[in-house]
């Protein structure tokens, strides 16, 4: 909405009770913090060097060290038991030169039978060949993945993994995989809850967001909590603006704007506007509409607005939602109860 804000009476407080959140006196969320379709996806796992054996049937890989990125000259040979190089501290005394390559070879014996995904942790360029065969990169950055491969328990594969690195500083190489066991318990799909408990603050009446459902504070309730609509309540007697949709700030003046007045207690509001793009707000270029809600006289005061600013809509419409069960919920504009040609000046509007 542009230069619309929300100016809550006291200061923003945090409520510790099952992790919810309470903002000022008008809205409590309590966020769905647990997946709810999709099982996140499980971390890689090192190949172990018990997968790995060299071309003589040896533990371990035949890594050679270079000091260029050619693979041109040799510093150091010698057998490696997994691919896992982490120098965080400080590269060896056997790198001389800013610029490296390091290759590994030998055979890779699986565990299980099914598909495989690589994972390399490397920084600066990488590949993997199986059989002969570069696998495709699937997902990188400083982190790859490649394609998933099919993959026979207790067969040989031979292996090469090659990275090269034009950098000083820090350097990493590590092999990861995921195996048909991780795969598996991704892709399973688990009974998911669509509630969750709630705990609604004592001394007022709750109003849900989604349903217009009041509820009394100072108890747990079983809320919804499906992912389309996150645990999200209204204090009665707060009034809610809720401007036009936009796609940045400055697309547009906030006209009109749906007011949802949560009934059950009094309530007060200050909408607050500005130019939006700038800091002319310091010098004193805004203004403000102080709002009220008399709840046994069922009035809405509009007061006079304070201020002005370039660019400020001088007439406005307030489309006035009192909200109920199913009537002005959830983000969809609502049928207004009352219209109101707001030009600036005090009113008083009975409901």
């Amino acid at each position: 909405m542009r230069g619309l804000a929300m100016d809550f009476p006291g200061d923003r407080k945090t409520h510790t009770i099952a992790d919810q959140f309470l903002f000022g006196p008008a809205f409590m969320v309590s966020p769905v913090t647990e997946y709810q379709r999709h099982r996140p996806p499980e971390d890689s796992v090192l190949v172990t060097p018990g997968h790995f054996r060299t071309a003589d049937g040896k533990p371990g890989l035949l890594a050679r060290y270079y000091k260029d990125t050619r693979y041109e000259t040799l510093g150091l040979q010698r057998v490696e038991p997994s691919v896992d190089i982490y120098w965080y501290t400080g590269r060896p005394d056997y790198v001389t030169d800013q610029a490296l390559a390091m290759r590994f070879e030998g055979k890779l014996v699986p565990s299980e039978t099914g598909p495989h995904q690589f994972h390399i942790k490397s920084f600066g360029n990488r590949r993997l060949f199986l059989d002969g065969r570069e696998l495709k990169i699937v997902s990188a950055s400083v982190e790859i993945y490649t394609e998933i491969v099919a993959l026979q328990a207790g067969r040989s594969y031979d292996l090469r993994v090659e990275m090269e690195n034009a950098t000083s500083g820090a350097l990493r190489m590590q092999l990861h995989w995921k195996t048909p066991s991780i795969l598996a318990r991704e892709t399973q799909v688990e009974p998911r809850s669509t509630t969750r408990p709630v705990y609604l603050p004592a001394g007022t009446r709750w109003v849900d967001f989604w349903t217009g459902a009041p509820h009394d504070g100072g108890r747990t309730i079983d809320a919804d909590a499906r992912i389309e609509t996150m645990p999200l309540f209204v204090r009665a007697g707060s009034l809610v603006p809720l401007g036009p949709l936009v796609q940045h700030a400055g697309e547009k003046a906030a006209d009109p704007i749906e007011l949802r007045i949560y009934p059950g207690a009094d309530g007060r509001f200050t909408l607050y506007e500005d130019e939006g793009d700038n800091y002319n707000y310091e010098n004193g270029l805004h203004a403000t509409i102080g709002m009220r809600w008399d709840d046994a006289r069922r009035q809405l005061v509009l007061d006079e607005r304070q201020g002005s600013f370039p660019g400020m809509l001088e007439r406005r419409s307030f489309h006035v939602v009192l909200v109920g069960p199913s009537h002005g919920i959830g983000l969809p504009i609502a049928k207004p109860d009352r219209v109101i040609p707001y030009d600036g000046k005090r009113q008083i509007v009975q409901f």
